[in-house]
């Protein structure tokens, strides 16, 4: 069973709950600018959710790698209990709290 959590998240709580899930952040380096990881941030378009980018920095555009370092992350986000959105192509997941049942908006059929 997988957990759920109704707690919205927090940019510095998902960012440590990736680093002891076992992810490298993103930090910004002298000479190269950005190393390859996870770089956290709250949405500011929706409160209550943060966005998780994959930033990878080299030349070359890995869609592969993109999507594996996602599929990571993700796995550690749901694991953790919440719910989880991928845009491989803009390269992120969206995080927000999940909904217990009884949180659900009822279907256009179910009113």
């Amino acid at each position: 069973m997988t957990a759920t959590t109704s707690k919205a998240p927090t940019a510095q709580g998902i960012s440590a709950l990736l680093r002891k899930a076992g992810f490298e952040r993103s930090r910004r380096q002298a000479r190269s600018g950005q190393s390859t990881g996870y770089l956290v941030e709250k949405s500011a378009a929706h409160p209550g959710t943060v966005i998780v980018y994959h930033r990878r920095w080299s030349m070359l555009r890995n869609d592969d790698a993109v999507a594996l370092a996602l599929a990571g992350y993700g796995e550690a986000l749901i694991a953790a209990g919440y719910e989880v959105t991928a845009d491989v192509q803009r390269s992120k997941l969206t995080v927000c709290a999940s909904l217990t049942p009884d949180q659900h908006q009822p279907e256009e059929g179910d009113r």
